[in-house]
């Protein structure tokens, strides 16, 4: 099927309203997405920052939540892991990410943390498995 184009605003719409009833994943964009994202420089000096706005409101969410174990679906490197991890030593935690460049990342830098290649369409993991899943910038 190659990637959707459209030319004009009326081809926009029809797309559109095609798209909205797709119900199966569309592979071929799923696996140029995936070529792209296994070979992207997933650390970078800043990644780690505690400091960045939305991780901390982030964790101060789940702190309200007092979730006992969390999975982060699209976790990448680890970043919000390695947050969690800190503040909230006793929470069980998993990453899932669907690049193994990321992972293989992840292991890196995070300690005891389940870390998973993995697909949200097919998350390996038993029904009610968590208290919490979250992601982040995953589904942009």
């Amino acid at each position: 099927m190659g990637v959707w184009k459209y030319d004009t605003k009326e081809e926009l719409i029809t797309l559109l309203k095609t798209l909205k009833d797709f119900k199966r994943p569309y592979w071929e964009a799923r696996d140029s997405w995936l070529k792209i994202i296994n070979n992207f420089p997933w650390v970078k000096a800043d990644d780690f920052n505690t400091e960045i706005t939305h991780r901390k409101l982030l964790l101060d969410k789940i702190k309200e939540l007092n979730p006992k174990s969390i999975l982060e679906v699209g976790c990448g490197a680890g970043s919000n892991l390695a947050l969690i991890q800190k503040e909230l030593p006793d929470v069980k935690i998993s990453g899932l990410d669907i690049s193994k460049t990321a992972i293989a990342n992840a292991v890196k830098h995070l300690g005891n943390i389940q870390l998973v290649v993995g697909d949200v369409i097919d998350l390996p993991f038993e029904d009610k498995s968590f208290d919490l899943v979250i992601t982040d910038a995953t589904l942009i």
